[in-house]
């Protein structure tokens, strides 16, 4: 196993102000005082600020490597506000445990730090459709549409006139369509609940696989990875493909006109 390779920071890095300055007094006193020796101290302290400068900049880099996504959850609701944070506080202590991990480790577990803060966006994105969902089936209570389409069904039988039934029954065959759509909406929306539940397991789990990994031996460590990595890819599919298939829902003319009714 190879050991992780440090980033290698800008030329400009290492051009430290302050150790110029240092130079230049050294330098002038030197000259004032025809002491050669005296810009030895200069070029030592300009070689320490530059190393600082340099260690700086290589703790802003890792702080950035492992910072998380925070989704904003204006808007939602506080139990799926409360979804989306439970993801956070998950991806954050992913990222604690592999950038606390050896250099081994890290090297090996970094690649999935993307895989798992797309999880969390999604997990913020499809929360809010579920959120818009809900809103939707309670904004418009099924019970009431399927009473409607009953009535409907009884005027169409009722009336002796055969325009008037034929108006019934356009209007009965609209309803069964709205209530087709209830169904089709109620079904997604169980499905991205059930979605966002499993990523949220995997996320938990992900955070155990990560302890092992860390007290595995090499060789066991490797499968462990794997394995890992292998389970963030498989949800990431099955999340990609339950987006397309919610975005082809609200797409709906019923559902379309009040999506954003929640925010």
């Amino acid at each position: 196993m190879t050991d992780e390779k440090r980033a290698k920071p800008p030329a400009s890095t290492f051009v430290s102000p302050e150790g110029l300055a240092v130079l230049a007094a050294a330098g002038a006193t030197a000259a004032l005082a025809s002491l050669p020796i005296v810009i030895v101290p200069g070029v030592l302290a300009y070689g320490i600020l530059t190393y600082l400068r340099v260690e700086r900049w290589r703790d802003t880099a890792s702080e950035a490597e492992f910072a998380p996504v925070v989704p904003s959850a204006q808007g939602l609701l506080p139990h799926h506000a409360q979804r989306v944070g439970r993801s956070v506080a998950l991806q954050k202590q992913i990222l604690r445990e592999i950038q606390t991990g050896e250099a081994s480790h890290r090297a090996m577990l970094t690649p999935n730090i993307a895989r798992v803060r797309r999880l969390v966006e999604s997990t913020a994105t499809l929360t809010r459709r579920l959120q818009d969902i809900e809103v939707h089936l309670k904004s418009d209570d099924s019970r009431r549409a399927q009473n409607v389409a009953q009535d409907l069904e009884h005027r169409m039988r009722s009336t002796q006139d055969a325009s008037a039934r034929d108006g019934y029954g356009r209007a009965l065959e609209q309803q069964r369509e709205k209530l087709r759509v209830y169904g089709e909406l109620k079904a997604r929306g169980d499905r991205l609940d059930a979605q966002l539940a499993t990523i949220e397991l995997t996320l938990e789990t992900v955070v155990a696989q990560i302890l092992r990994i860390k007290s595995a031996e090499p060789t066991a460590a490797v499968t462990e990875t794997e394995r890992v990595a292998e389970a963030l890819q498989n949800i990431s599919i099955d999340v990609e493909a339950l987006a397309e298939t919610v975005d082809e829902t609200s797409r709906d003319p019923y559902i379309s006109g009040t999506r954003g009714s929640s925010k």
